[in-house]
C-alpha cells in the first residue's frame, strides 16, 4: 500500500461543555478509524482539544476514545503531527511519549510534502496588532507561569481552565456558542496581509498556506499562486483538507 496522502484538521474543541459534548467525540473518534490505509501524515493544527493542561502525572479527565484511536494510528506506521493552538497551548511530552504525535512548537512551520511547499500554523496572533491578545499568549508560553500554574492542585486548576475556556466563547459569540460572531474577512483578515508579508520574505515560494482558527472553511488563491486555506471547525463543519501529492481537496464528514 502506497501511503500518499496527507490531511489537515483543526477547531475540532473536544471536551467543549456545551451540548452533547460526548457524542461528538465519539463521532470524531468514528472519523480516526474510519480513515484509508493510504494515509501518510495527520497535521492537527490545534485547538483540537478545548482545554488540555497536562501536569507531570495528570491529564485531563476523557478523550479515551480520541487517543486511542490516535495511538492506533501511530502503530500503523501513520506520522502524526500536532500544531498546539490557543486552547491547547499546554501540550508537553504526553503525546509524544504516549501516541508518538510529534509536537511542532511554535508558528508557522514551513515543510516540504511530496514535493510542494507548505506553511502551516493555528493562525492565533498571526498578523495581529492586537497587543492585549499577543500580551495573553506570551503568558499561556511562558515557562515560571506555566510551573507557577501547575502547582494549583487539578480540583480548582482544570474547573478554572473550562470556566475560562467556554467564557472565551461565549465572549465572541452572539448567543449561540457553535456560532462564533468573527468570521474570515478574506483580504481585510490580518492573517491575510501577514501571509503577503511573509511571502516578500520567504526565500521559497509556498505552494500552500494552512492554518486554523477563524472556524470559516475558506480557500482563495493569492497573487503570487499560492493558496490560503482556512480550515472549519467540528461544531458545524466537520471539514479537513486532503493532500494527495498533487492537488489539495476539501472534505466534509457526515
Amino acid at each position: 500500500m502506497i501511503k500518499n496522502k496527507y490531511i489537515f484538521i483543526a477547531d475540532v474543541h473536544l471536551g467543549l461543555r456545551f451540548g452533547d459534548y460526548a457524542a461528538r467525540e465519539k463521532k470524531f473518534a468514528k472519523f480516526l478509524a474510519s480513515l484509508p490505509d493510504d494515509i501518510h501524515s495527520i497535521y492537527f493544527l490545534g485547538d483540537i482539544f478545548d482545554y488540555w493542561y497536562e501536569y507531570k502525572y495528570v491529564i485531563p479527565k476523557g478523550f479515551v476514545r480520541t487517543l486511542g484511536e490516535l495511538a492506533k494510528l501511530s502503530d500503523k506506521g501513520v506520522k502524526l503531527y500536532f500544531v498546539p493552538g490557543n486552547h491547547d497551548v499546554w501540550a508537553y511530552g504526553y503525546f509524544e511519549d504516549e501516541i508518538g504525535m510529534k509536537i511542532l512548537r511554535g508558528q508557522p512551520h514551513v515543510l516540504n510534502i511530496a514535493g510542494q511547499t507548505f506553511c502551516i500554523g493555528h493562525g492565533d496572533g498571526l498578523g495581529d496588532n492586537n497587543w492585549g491578545y499577543k500580551f495573553l499568549k506570551w503568558m499561556f508560553n511562558n515557562r515560571f507561569l506555566q510551573v507557577c500554574f501547575s502547582a494549583i492542585h487539578p480540583r480548582w486548576s482544570m474547573a478554572l481552565g473550562y470556566n475560562w475556556s467556554r467564557s472565551s466563547r461565549l465572549a465572541k459569540t452572539s448567543g449561540d456558542i457553535t456560532s462564533p460572531k468573527y468570521l474570515f474577512k478574506g483580504k481585510e483578515e490580518p492573517i491575510y496581509k501577514y501571509v503577503l508579508d511573509f511571502e516578500k520574505k520567504s526565500k521559497v515560494h509556498i505552494d500552500h498556506y494552512i492554518f486554523g482558527h477563524f472556524h470559516v472553511p475558506t480557500s482563495m488563491e493569492l497573487p503570487s499562486g499560492s493558496y490560503l486555506h482556512i480550515l472549519g471547525e467540528w461544531l458545524n463543519h466537520f471539514d479537513y483538507l486532503v493532500f494527495d501529492g498533487n492537488k489539495i481537496f476539501r472534505k466534509k464528514y457526515e
